[in-house]
């Protein structure tokens, strides 16, 4: 017999006490402990794939900001040499 309550609705629910909407809510890279061995093996491919997904985004707006001509650049106050470490780092002025 399980612990819970007879009449008590479960469904929606996962064995670590959070609801499915709450799953679906957690950040990729976020740790979630869980108890579950599936969830605890995937863990490291969710992390990677989020950050694979950064990687392919930071790409984009590199690709796209080194297709402007220098007067652009120096409009938003950049210099083509700082593209790729303003787009994965920021701003430090």
């Amino acid at each position: 017999m399980s612990g819970v309550p007879k009449g008590t609705r479960t469904r929606g629910f996962s064995p670590n006490g959070r609801t499915d909407k709450e799953m679906d809510m957690t950040p990729i890279g976020s740790v979630v402990r869980s108890r579950n061995p599936l969830l605890q093996l995937s863990q490291p491919i969710w992390i990677g794939l989020g950050a694979i997904l950064q990687e392919l985004k930071s790409r984009r707006a590199i690709h796209a900001l080194s297709e402007l001509d220098d007067h652009m650049l120096t409009d938003m106050g950049l210099v083509r040499s700082e593209i790729a470490l303003v787009v994965r780092r920021g701003r430090y002025r």
